[in-house]
């Protein structure tokens, strides 16, 4: 938060000081952060067992290996879930808010990650 303090310019009649000066009202001007996607490559290699004479693949590990970490999966689920948007509309928002239109398959990731939000929204809801 910033705060920007002003204080009263020279008065109409060519005054140039005012005697005590106190705030009287507070006006706010609301900005977001700019928003980019943190995109990891996971490049997985391959390679030849000489021994066993196979083929030997490195793993995504099982905590990436969804595509979607979990502060992209609650932006995709309020605007999917709360708001009741389809995929299209999550990949529209997506490409327009972060500019995403260049990350190839993440499309139909952010698809598939509206695609099931959406699903969920056909369920019963829990009685409390």
């Amino acid at each position: 938060m910033t705060v920007q303090e002003l204080r009263p310019k020279q008065c109409t009649c060519g005054n140039m000081t005012v005697a005590l000066p106190t705030p009287y009202h507070t006006h706010q001007v609301l900005e977001l952060p700019p928003f980019a996607l943190e995109v990891t490559h996971w490049v997985l290699h391959q390679g030849w067992c000489p021994d066993c004479e196979r083929w030997r693949k490195a793993q995504v590990p099982a905590a990436h290996a969804t595509g979607y970490e979990p502060r992209f999966s609650a932006l995709m689920g309020e605007v999917a879930g709360t708001y009741g948007n389809g995929r299209l509309s999550c990949r529209l928002f997506v490409f327009g808010a972060v500019g995403a239109h260049q990350l190839g398959t993440s499309k139909i990731q952010i698809g598939r990650q509206c695609f099931y939000v959406t699903m969920l929204q056909d369920y019963p809801k829990p009685q409390l």
